[in-house]
């Protein structure tokens, strides 16, 4: 019975040793299979800002300004944890540090495009750049810009059948073949000589159609990400749009800005058309304001002259009035 019992004891200690093996050996593993990151290169922005490029196995590369890692270090280490990169004690985010600290190129191995539309004679998207640059390629860094808006440029479909089942309702329908065309002039402004500002706003009863006008000029660009605004298609609201003008212009630039529903700009006729009036204003800028706060120089949304966004504005029943004025 005691031989019994000491065999018992030895194989129960043999199996937690072999536990405890197994354990040390999973988490050996998890190390040796953290994913690792080199800096393959660094480029500049039109604006003479530095940044670094930062490939991670399995992937999509980082890209990181200078001057973010200088006052912002904290995001690297977020992007690169979340890329599979172990930087948890303060060693080895030291290390992350020191390897810039030490890293030189001899020649800058990409151009930075911070924006959307025009750049070095290529069209930028968030996604893709077309055209070719004459040496060095093109690298999107859109910061600051809301996310929404930016996962909202996609395809879905082929042309053929956008042709077919989109465009061709607007076949006959004055409204929405001119909503649809002016869709498509975003990239031409830049070439056109003349006033390049402008903005059009489709005003009438609810349910007249309007938002499907919007829907169908926004195809050509793409539609939202999310469940609670893809209903939207491509457009954004007033109720957003007020509060961050500037991001809003700067994720639009070259393209088209769809703002539905002017009764949600305000509470009231007179709030309403105080706010439609800064956004116009706001927007024929055509530039960030200087601030403090800003890392590089202000970016614009026009090259040569005010605003090179085609907008587009839908109001309910008769447009805001304020003392008396149309807005």
């Amino acid at each position: 019975m005691l031989q019994f019992s000491l065999t018992t004891i030895a194989q129960q200690l043999a199996n937690l040793k072999m536990r405890t093996v197994n354990v040390k050996r999973r988490q050996q593993g998890k190390n040796m299979d953290a994913l690792q990151y080199s800096i393959e290169g660094e480029g500049y922005d039109e604006a003479g800002r530095r940044y670094f490029q930062i490939e991670i196995g399995g992937s999509a590369p980082l890209r990181f300004a200078a001057d973010t890692l200088l006052a912002e270090s904290g995001e690297l280490f977020k992007a690169l944890a979340n890329a599979g990169v172990n930087c948890f004690s303060s060693k080895s985010r030291a290390d992350i540090i020191n390897a810039f600290q030490s890293f030189t190129a001899d020649n800058p191995s990409f151009h930075v495009a911070t924006k959307l539309g025009s750049f070095h004679k290529q069209y930028v998207l968030p996604d893709k750049v077309y055209g070719s640059s004459s040496k060095l390629p093109t690298v999107v860094v859109l910061d600051g810009l809301d996310p929404a808006m930016v996962s909202k440029y996609r395809t879905g479909g082929t042309p053929e059948e956008w042709q077919s089942k989109t465009a061709a309702l607007c076949d006959g329908n004055s409204r929405p073949m001119f909503a649809v065309s002016l869709a498509f002039t975003g990239p031409i402004l830049p070439y056109v000589k003349g006033p390049r500002t402008g903005g059009f706003q489709l005003s009438g009863p609810a349910e007249a159609g309007k938002s499907t006008v919007a829907s169908l000029a926004g195809s050509v660009w793409g539609c939202h990400v999310g469940v609670e605004r893809k209903e939207k298609g491509f457009s954004e609201t007033w109720h957003t749009t007020s509060g961050k003008v500037e991001l809003t212009a700067l994720a639009h630039n070259e393209t088209i800005l769809i703002l539905d529903e002017t009764q949600r700009a305000g509470r009231n006729d007179r709030q309403r058309a105080e706010v439609i009036s800064d956004v116009v204003f706001s927007l024929a800028e055509g530039n960030e304001r200087e601030r403090l706060t800003n890392t590089g120089s202000a970016r614009a949304w026009h090259l040569s002259s005010p605003e090179t966004n085609s907008t587009l504005s839908l109001a309910t029943n008769d447009p805001p009035r304020c003392n008396g004025a149309s807005i």
